[in-house]
């Protein structure tokens, strides 16, 4: 079973993929380095509450919608 780290992630890549962004263009959105957006992707680091804040933002969706 996936853990909740990789099901936010999962969602979060398929999100910005729905919306047609790129990592490039999702982080420039979020005001975050394409880099840390990265590294969320690859689960090497969880995003903390803030950083989900900013992404659910950029992509103009709830953050429950990750889960």
């Amino acid at each position: 079973m996936a853990d909740v780290r990789q099901v936010l992630v999962n969602h979060l890549r398929e999100c910005r993929q729905k919306c047609g962004l790129s990592q490039e263009k999702l982080a420039e959105i979020a005001d975050i380095s394409t880099q840390y957006l990265a590294i969320i992707e690859t689960y090497c680091k969880f995003p903390t509450q803030e950083m989900l804040d900013h992404l659910t933002e950029a992509l103009n969706i709830e953050s429950r919608e990750f889960f």
